[in-house]
């Protein structure tokens, strides 16, 4: 089992190795989802990232709305690697992985329909019948119907809410003591940083030339669409980003402001 940071597309998945030679993070392990994650988050965005690669030789010059960054997951040695959901993570979204930061966030989101709607979509049926997680997913629910219609949610809620995060993020190790599982923490910030980045962020002013990065972020979205298991409310959002990140394509050719 291993992580690879990776440059792909539809047909090809590409390995990016060496930059923990040149990077000013020490002991860092390129196939360590944790630190794979912190040499990303060292970055201020994606262009950033795709510059430091070119640069350092490490990745080949090519059009980047022909490709896109990610990280692979390996089962084995042989194995078809499997893309991550939700991209890379970067400077700005490193908050996120600590997880009080990640109770707080959640917890004080429980009034947010569109965070608690995004939020049910994507854990209550895949994990309502997991006992470790089915009494807090089945409150959850229960207080965001109640919530829709009495504009008021139960007390304990945002207790359920950090409960449930403090359980997902936990593991057992070989001694029995409970240790963070940094993937499920990287699962949880990035769904996270995934709402912000389709709800809440607000897009910089569109500046002359801005088309490099205006099909960079239609190439993710476009990516995010062939990940498995999709609910019907993600794809929906993200197929309107890409018709939304078009029209604004189109404008800036154009001239239109």
């Amino acid at each position: 089992m291993r992580y690879s940071l990776v440059k792909y597309n539809r047909q090809n998945v590409e390995d990016i190795t060496g930059f923990a030679k040149i990077c000013d993070i020490p002991n860092l392990n390129e196939e360590s989802l944790e630190d794979i994650t912190k040499f990303t988050n060292t970055f201020k965005d994606e262009e950033e990232l795709w510059d430091f690669l070119t640069y350092s030789g490490l990745i080949g010059p090519q059009l980047t709305h022909d490709n896109s960054l990610g990280i692979a997951y390996y089962a084995g040695k042989n194995s078809t690697p499997s893309i991550l959901p939700y991209g890379l993570s970067f400077r700005e979204d490193k908050k996120f992985f600590n997880v009080e930061f990640l109770k707080s966030y959640f917890s004080n989101r429980i009034r947010n329909v569109d965070f608690m709607d995004y939020f049910l979509n994507k854990y209550y049926d895949r994990l309502k019948n997991v006992n470790l997680f089915s009494y807090r997913l089945q409150y959850l629910n229960d207080a965001f119907t109640h919530y829709m219609h009495y504009n008021d949610v139960p007390r304990d809620t945002m207790d359920e809410m950090r409960g449930f995060i403090k359980d997902y993020t936990l593991r057992k190790d070989k001694t029995g003591n409970y240790v963070i599982n940094f993937t499920r923490v990287r699962e949880l910030a990035m769904f996270a940083i995934s709402y912000e980045r389709l709800f809440v962020r607000k897009r910089k002013p569109i500046i002359k030339d801005n088309s490099k990065d205006i099909n960079m972020e239609i190439s993710h979205y476009e990516t995010l669409l062939n990940e498995d298991n999709l609910s019907m409310e993600e794809r929906a959002i993200y197929e309107n980003k890409i018709k939304e990140l078009q029209i604004i394509k189109k404008d800036n050719i154009y001239g239109r402001k």
